[in-house]
């Protein structure tokens, strides 16, 4: 655009003599995603009397392919089994040439839903925005933390990746509940027999559970203790005795 020659165009020109033109061309997108603008100008005397010349500039671009992501969970943190963390993941070209098959990638998480869908066109400034989730297990408790990552990945750009980790809530807990089956003693020699359930009644895998009754003989638990882990609602099912002696009689 804006061709301007000296003299103007449609004038004579004497051997020797020049015509300087000046022109511009403003830069698309195209121009910058094809790596080059290649211009070509001509010269011609109108007439047919001297062949017509040309001459092009070719501009090279310089390229700067690049995406990011950002990955975040709604969630803060997460204390029970079948617990959702939903996750929102924004991949956005940052760089300043059109990306083609760009896709987003998330191993660890479920239903990931992209808008435009993966595998497509991104131009400069564009961003795909995506969804996803994760159905929390009793290894992410014990864990302490669920981390997850995503990634975004495109034809002649570098795959990034950025990741989301949420803690969790844990409550380790134990209860133990002690009932004897005889009512009352009276004599010396009688047996007393207890029944004795320990319960994990937190959210984690509880290691080394161990089970003890000093002033009781007998102890028998099922598993037997210490238990290496007790699950989150499982129990150690305990029984043991005490013969009655003269003493526990008189007090």
């Amino acid at each position: 655009g804006n061709l301007v020659c000296v003299p103007a165009n449609g004038s004579s020109l004497a051997p020797g003599a020049s015509l300087s033109c000046t022109a511009d061309h403003t830069v698309t997108q195209a121009d910058i995603d094809a790596g080059h603008y290649l211009n070509t100008a001509c010269v011609d005397d109108g007439e047919g009397g001297a062949a017509q010349a040309c001459d092009d500039a070719n501009v090279p671009a310089t390229s700067n392919a690049h995406l990011t992501i950002v990955k975040d969970a709604t969630e803060e943190s997460f204390n029970s089994v079948g617990d959702v963390i939903h996750y929102s993941i924004t991949a956005s070209n940052d760089g300043n040439t059109t990306l083609s098959n760009v896709t987003v990638t998330d191993a660890d998480a479920v239903n990931l839903v992209c808008v435009p869908a993966n595998g497509s066109s991104l131009a400069p400034g564009a961003s795909m925005d995506c969804t996803a989730e994760h159905t929390v297990t009793q290894a992410d408790i014990d864990a302490g933390h669920y981390l997850n990552t995503a990634c975004v990945s495109a034809t002649d750009a570098t795959a990034t990746c950025d990741d989301a980790d949420v803690p969790s809530d844990q409550k380790p807990h134990l209860t133990i509940v002690k009932d004897a089956t005889e009512q009352s003693f009276s004599s010396v020699g009688d047996v007393i027999h207890y029944t004795i359930t320990a319960t994990n009644d937190g959210n984690t895998t509880l290691t080394n559970v161990n089970v003890t009754d000093p002033n009781a003989a007998n102890l028998v638990c099922v598993p037997a203790t210490p238990v290496s882990s007790l699950a989150p609602g499982a129990s150690i099912e305990c029984t043991a005795d005490h013969t009655i002696t003269q003493a526990d009689i008189d007090a």
